[in-house]
């Protein structure tokens, strides 16, 4: 079984998108729902998220102390990017995968979160 860390973007004080979603609250839902599934494997995942720091700075430093406490087999960050206007051509919004390299072991596994997100009707952005 793996050991996965993982943490809803953004706080209340420094919040990321707000126009057609409240980015906070919805990542939260999706962390807690990420979670209770890997758990329910049989994985080990801790909740990396932080709610304290003051400025983007603080929050991504919270967040990154938080995940550094624990060996992980892998860093999971939950975020919702959102446009004020959206021209239906997939650069806005859909789903993307920001991996550190594409030679590392999360690469195959962002294509797949991709796929599956694609598959219920995002636009698939890819991994990056």
């Amino acid at each position: 079984m793996g050991t996965y860390n993982v943490h809803g973007g953004h706080n209340r004080i420094v919040p990321g998108a707000g126009h057609y979603l409240d980015e906070v609250t919805e990542d939260r839902r999706i962390t807690a729902g990420v979670i209770a599934l890997l758990q329910a494997s049989g994985h080990t995942a801790y909740n990396c998220t932080d709610d304290v720091g003051k400025t983007v700075g603080a929050n991504l430093a919270n967040i990154v102390a938080k995940c550094n406490t624990h060996s992980a087999d892998l860093d999971i960050s939950i975020h919702q990017n959102a446009a004020k206007v959206d021209s239906g051509d997939g650069k806005t919004k859909g789903v993307e995968v920001f991996v550190y390299s594409t030679s590392s072991k999360a690469y195959a596994a962002a294509g797949r979160v991709c796929a599956k997100l694609a598959a219920l009707g995002f636009t698939n952005r890819g991994v990056k």
